[in-house]
Parts: C-alpha cells; sequence; structure tokens
C-alpha cells in the first residue's frame, strides 16, 4: 500500500479503485423457503427434486450428485438447493438493476407455476 501523507493522497488511493460507468455490473442472489400449504412444514428433498426436474423444462441444465439433481444452470445463473431445503437462485452478472430484476422475476414466474398448480404449496 501507498504511503498517505496529505489527504489527497488518501482520495487519490480510492479514485484508482473506481470502476468506469460501463465496467459496473449487479448480480442478484436470493433465496426462496417454500412451505407445504397443507401442513405448513418446510418442503422436504423428495419436493425439492420434483421441482428441479419441473425446471428443466425452462431450459436449466440439472447438475447431479449420483443420480441425485443437486442444483440447476443456464445463462451464467444457477439455483441451488441450500442446507434447510430453501431454494437460491444466484443470477448472472448484468448491466442494470432493470435487468437483474427480470432476470428474477423469470424465476419465480416458473417456481411459482409448479409450486401452485402441482405441489400446492404457498
Amino acid at each position: 500500500m501507498e504511503k498517505i501523507n496529505v489527504k489527497e493522497d488518501l482520495i487519490n488511493y480510492f479514485k484508482k479503485g473506481c470502476k468506469e460507468e460501463n465496467q459496473v455490473s449487479i448480480g442478484v442472489e436470493h433465496e426462496k423457503f417454500l412451505f407445504n400449504r397443507n401442513s405448513n412444514k418446510r418442503i422436504n428433498f423428495s419436493t425439492v427434486t420434483k421441482l428441479f426436474n419441473y425446471l428443466t423444462r425452462f431450459d436449466w441444465k440439472p447438475i447431479k450428485e449420483g443420480k441425485k439433481t443437486i442444483s440447476l444452470f443456464k445463462n451464467k445463473q444457477s439455483i441451488t438447493l441450500e442446507p434447510g431445503n430453501q431454494i437460491e437462485l444466484s443470477g448472472a452478472k448484468l448491466n442494470s438493476l432493470h435487468l437483474a430484476c427480470d432476470e428474477s422475476y423469470k424465476f419465480l414466474n416458473e417456481l411459482k407455476i409448479k409450486a401452485k398448480k402441482i405441489l400446492k404449496f404457498i
């Protein structure tokens, strides 16, 4: 690290680390906790497997451990199973918040279709 003698040295140090506007990106990562509507209990691994298998209809590619699907990926995005059977979307690096929102809404819509119609979740 450079020696800082005056206030301008500190300011210049931080300025060197700044990115240009065209170099900035944003990525979304969020978890969904799914519950069974009838029992109010968290979904189990078997149900997660059904969801993952269903999501392959939307071009998600499975990553397997043995015969079990443990995550999915497409277009620099991934869906993973977390320790409490929650499902996490890790989005791609995008150039705007609007693109990140669009990515999230598409995923949530895919998930809702299965959860509401077939698995009867809240």
